[in-house]
C-alpha cells in the first residue's frame, strides 16, 4: 500500500470511529415499569391559563393518556372538570371534538426535560370554546413550545408544566360583551400552568 492510500485509510477509520457513537446515541423517551401504563392528572381552576387577545380562560382540568411502549412522545386528552371562567365574568365551555395534545421530547437530562407540543385532531375538527357571544376554535398545529416535564423518582411519577406560546386560533363569533378585536385568525395564544400537574399511574413512570 502506498503512502497516499495509507493516509486515506487512516482518515476513513477516524471518521468511522467518530461517527459510530453519534449513530448509536439514544434520544430520551417516556418509559414505564410495565405496559400499557395509563396515567392521569388534575389541575384546579386557575392553575391552567389559556391566554387570548380577548382575555384569559381558566378551567379545572384533567389530563389522561396511555403509554403503550417506550416512546419519545406521549399523547394526552384534556378534559374540562367544571365551569370555566373567561374574561373574569363569562362562563366558558370547551368542546375538544376528539382533539388531543401530543408532547414530543426535544431535550433535557437527569430529571428535567422539555417537549414540543402538538394539537392533533380528527380530520376537519378543531377545539372549540364557547363563552356567551364568543366562539373561538383552535385548529391542529405542530411544534409549539414548550412543556416542561420533571421526573419524580421517589413517587414513581412525572409532572408537567406548560409554558406554550404562539398558539394559533380563530375567532368565529365576536358578539355583545365579547372583548376580541373582531373575527379572524390570531397567533397570540398562550397556555401556561402556574404549578406543575402530576401525572400519576399504577406503573412507575420515567423519562430517560
Amino acid at each position: 500500500m502506498n503512502r497516499k492510500l495509507k493516509v486515506l485509510a487512516v482518515v476513513l477509520c477516524s471518521l468511522a470511529c467518530v461517527a459510530l457513537p453519534a449513530a448509536t446515541a439514544q434520544a430520551a423517551s417516556f418509559t414505564a415499569s410495565s405496559y400499557p401504563a395509563s396515567f392521569a392528572g388534575e389541575g384546579s381552576v386557575g392553575n391552567s391559563q389559556l391566554g387570548t387577545e380577548g382575555g384569559t380562560l381558566q378551567c379545572p382540568e384533567r389530563w389522561e393518556g396511555t403509554l403503550s411502549a417506550s416512546s419519545e412522545s406521549i399523547t394526552a386528552s384534556w378534559g374540562q372538570m367544571g365551569l370555566c371562567n373567561w374574561f373574569g365574568f363569562q362562563q366558558g365551555e370547551i368542546n375538544m371534538n376528539g382533539c388531543d395534545y401530543r408532547f414530543q421530547l426535544t431535550g433535557g437530562s437527569g430529571d428535567s426535560y422539555t417537549a414540543a407540543t402538538d394539537i392533533v385532531c380528527p380530520a376537519g375538527q378543531s377545539i372549540v370554546i364557547t363563552a356567551g357571544n364568543c366562539i373561538v376554535s383552535f385548529p391542529p398545529q405542530t411544534g409549539l413550545t414548550a412543556a416542561d416535564f420533571t421526573v419524580n423518582t421517589a413517587a414513581g411519577d412525572i409532572s408537567m408544566q406548560a409554558t406554550i406560546t404562539g398558539i394559533r386560533y380563530v375567532v368565529t363569533k365576536d358578539g355583545f360583551l365579547c372583548p376580541f378585536k373582531g373575527v379572524g385568525e390570531k397567533t397570540d395564544g398562550t397556555y401556561t400552568h402556574l404549578t406543575p400537574v402530576t401525572l400519576d399511574s399504577a406503573q412507575t413512570l420515567d423519562i430517560g
